[in-house]
């Protein structure tokens, strides 16, 4: 739903780039000799937009290996788990795009989780697994610190608090399932509410 809705930003900002170097690559050329016959002195601004132009015409190669050479370079540093994490750190700290990757990754953790209890699976083989399905490195950090302490002998509900790395909600729901033996169930509800 997410990448559908973004298709339509994705394309007008393309549109507009694309319209932006058409612009300073074939309109403002026109405008350079007017300028230059004029023999005025240009405001900085212009004189800016004038030089790019000129590189942008020029040197039109080195702009689109430099476009290349960041696009692959991004990418080989999002292979790496350092820079995966601190992508996804990033993420969860922008205005609306962090609470959605926490709610995402509350729906698919929770959901998850409830399957797996639902179906038998122990509480810790279940968080492995539900942990690795989570998605945002930072999230799934938290939820493995949480595992640890469940492991010590922690209630659900507090350890996941303690991490504080899901929305508020999902803690009070576990500690109503915990209390009233329908942990699955809560969960369930959890994914619903969030989904």
């Amino acid at each position: 739903k997410i990448k559908t809705s973004m298709a339509y930003p994705l394309i007008l900002a393309i549109l507009c780039i694309v319209v932006v170097i058409l612009l300073v690559t074939t309109v403002l050329p026109i405008f350079m000799g007017m300028f230059e016959s004029a023999g005025a002195d240009l405001p900085l601004p212009t004189v800016m937009v004038i030089a790019f132009s000129n590189a942008l015409t020029g040197y039109w190669y080195v702009f689109l290996i430099v476009i290349a050479l960041a696009v692959l370079g991004f990418k080989v540093y999002l292979n790496t788990e350092k820079g995966l994490y601190k992508w996804h750190a990033l993420l969860l700290k922008l205005p609306i795009v962090g609470k959605t990757m926490i709610k995402i990754a509350a729906v698919r953790f929770t959901s998850t989780l409830s399957t797996l209890l639902s179906s038998g699976m122990n509480l810790l083989p279940a968080l492995d697994i539900a942990i690795r399905v989570a998605g945002n490195r930072v999230v799934m950090e938290g939820l493995n610190i949480s595992k640890e302490d469940i492991r010590k002998g922690m209630p659900l509900s507090q350890s996941l608090r303690k991490v504080n790395v899901l929305p508020a909600m999902v803690y009070s729901m576990v500690g109503i399932g915990e209390e009233s033996g329908s942990i699955e169930h809560m969960l369930t509800k959890c994914a619903e509410y969030y989904d």
